[in-house]
């Protein structure tokens, strides 16, 4: 599904009625010239911001906009020149009657031509999650370990030539976009919510949405260009946020989810844990690596998302490995300690077995009936390693 974007020119002077009269002269308008999403992945929430390139005639303008088959938020729709800006002004907005899932700017022009604008929104559907590999060395004293992360579309929109930012960081919404953008509850026909409104409800840092207004800079042929090289991750921090931006743009279907590689990094200190509880685990022995998200270890660069940790161990020294367990991660800030549970370890048993025992410490009340004691026991623990 494309969103439709329609131009109606205010020209004529035919009479019909409220609904056909709003839709006179629609012209179909180009494609996105670019689009930019932020993606947050403790919240179904992205923010969408794309420019195009529209033709206005001196006067009044209509401009629609459909979001039919999309979960987008259309409460959250903005609109604004991005060249020309001093000329071009937004009167209103408005959802047409009898017109389903499409809502109506008229927008008053003092420029004749070609105008640079820019869209953004909410929408929801699109996600991003992380998942890493750990390679332990044979000695399981060093590891390798990767990172990346996997983008999915099902928003019920294609965006094409994206850029992609990733935002780590928890966000909490009094409403969620996906329940906005499917209601079909009465809305003021004379104005639409703001995007400021909807950041007022929620508890999201503003900043952390990271749109930038990038004005006219680079042509359109610059930004039409998509990066053959492979996409790198690129990290900053925002206050309680951490951002990572893709290299580069790429094609995002609806339907569509790719993985992308965000680090690698080598010879990271490791070390090899075992756990025995019986009542938890009965005769389990289970297995954990442990390591540090800092600069000693030659991570700490930037927090890691939570995801799930594949294990493997080097077994020989043509460096054929084994799968040594899974695990899933929480939210790991810098410097702070990561214990991974890879699962019971079938190479390692223990065999406790109880030698004796006694009871002492008798303890009685007042009418002679005992009321408490303490139990000692010797227990003889067995381990057998057969690594």
């Amino acid at each position: 599904m494309k969103i439709l974007f329609t131009l109606a020119l205010a020209a004529g002077f035919i009479v019909l009625t409220p609904a056909a009269q709003a839709r006179i002269n629609v012209v179909n308008l180009p494609g996105r010239d670019s689009v930019q999403l932020t993606i947050y992945n403790s919240v179904d929430l992205t923010l969408v911001k794309e420019t195009r390139f529209l033709t206005f005639r001196k006067g009044l303008n209509r401009l629609e906009f459909s979001w039919a088959n999309t979960l987008i938020d259309p409460t959250s729709v903005e609109f604004r020149a991005l060249t020309h800006a001093d000329a071009v002004e937004v009167l209103d907005v408005s959802f047409p009657p009898r017109v389903t899932n499409t809502l109506e700017w008229r927008i008053n022009s003092e420029f004749s031509g070609e105008i640079q604008v820019e869209i953004r929104y909410f929408t929801s559907g699109i996600s991003w999650s992380a998942d890493y590999v750990a390679e332990a060395a044979k000695n399981e004293k060093l590891m390798n370990l990767a990172g990346h992360v996997r983008v999915t579309n099902n928003s019920g929109e294609d965006y094409d030539n994206a850029q992609i930012r990733l935002i780590v960081g928890t966000v909490k919404l009094v409403e969620e976009i996906a329940e906005l953008a499917r209601r079909d509850a009465e809305r003021d026909k004379g104005q639409s919510k703001a995007m400021t409104e909807m950041l007022s409800k929620s508890k999201v840092d503003k900043n952390a949405l990271y749109f930038r207004f990038a004005g006219a800079a680079g042509g359109r042929a610059e930004l039409a260009d998509a990066v053959a090289a492979p996409a790198e991750v690129i990290k900053e921090g925002l206050s309680e946020y951490f951002l990572y931006t893709v290299e580069g743009r790429d094609t995002v279907p609806n339907g569509w989810a790719k993985r992308l590689p965000s680090f690698a990094t080598a010879d990271v200190p490791v070390s090899s844990n075992y756990k025995y509880e019986r009542e938890r685990w009965g005769d389990d022995v289970m297995r954990y690596y442990k390591f540090k998200n800092d600069k000693a270890s030659k991570l700490g660069n930037e927090p890691l998302p939570d995801g799930e940790v594949k294990a493997f161990r080097f077994v020989s020294n043509d460096l054929l490995y084994a799968f040594t367990g899974r695990a899933q991660t929480k939210y790991i800030p810098i410097n702070e300690e990561v214990e991974l549970e890879l699962g019971a370890d079938q190479e390692v048993l223990i065999k406790p077995t109880l030698m004796n025992w006694e009871k002492t410490d008798l303890r009685f009340d007042n009418s002679g009936n005992v009321t408490g004691w303490t139990i000692k026991e010797s227990w003889k623990i067995e381990t057998q390693n057969s690594k």
